[in-house]
C-alpha cells in the first residue's frame, strides 16, 4: 500500500501531537517515518471530533491528520470488524482500528497493552490461515 507499513491509534497520535515521550518511543522504536504511517477513519473522528473543541483547535487538529493516509471503513473492514467483535470484548472504535491493521496488512502501532495483544493474536491467526 504506497509505501504504509505502520496504522497509529487515537492514543499514540494524540501523544504524537503532545510529543508524550511513550509516543515518541513507540515510532522510534519502529523507525516509523511519517510518510509511512496511516490513521483509521475512527481514528480521524475521535482524533478531530470531540465535545468542546474551539475552531482554532479543530484546524490544528485537522492539519496533523493530512499528513497521514486516511483509510476509509468499507465492507471488508466492517465484516472483520464484527468477527473480531464475536472474538473479543473491545470497544467498537478500538475494534475499527484492529480490523483497519489487520484488512490492511499494517503492524498497529499503540500504547494499549490489551489491543496490541489482541492484534498480535489476531495477527497470528491469520498468518496460521495462509
Amino acid at each position: 500500500m504506497n509505501g504504509i507499513k505502520y496504522l497509529l491509534d487515537t492514543c499514540t497520535l494524540i501523544g504524537l501531537q503532545k510529543q508524550t515521550a511513550n509516543s515518541l518511543a513507540l515510532v522510534s522504536a519502529h523507525n516509523a517515518l511519517m510518510n509511512e504511517c496511516a490513521i483509521s477513519l475512527i481514528t480521524y473522528m475521535e482524533f478531530v471530533g470531540f465535545y468542546g473543541v474551539d475552531d482554532e483547535t479543530a484546524k490544528q487538529l485537522e492539519q496533523i491528520t493530512s499528513h497521514f493516509v486516511q483509510l476509509p471503513i468499507d465492507t471488508r473492514i466492517a465484516q472483520l470488524t464484527i468477527q473480531l467483535r464475536q472474538r473479543h470484548k473491545i470497544k467498537l472504535p478500538d475494534c475499527l482500528v484492529l480490523a483497519t491493521a489487520l484488512a490492511h496488512n499494517l503492524e498497529l502501532l499503540t500504547l494499549d497493552d490489551g489491543l496490541k495483544r489482541k492484534f498480535d493474536k489476531e495477527r497470528l491467526r491469520l498468518d496460521e490461515r495462509i
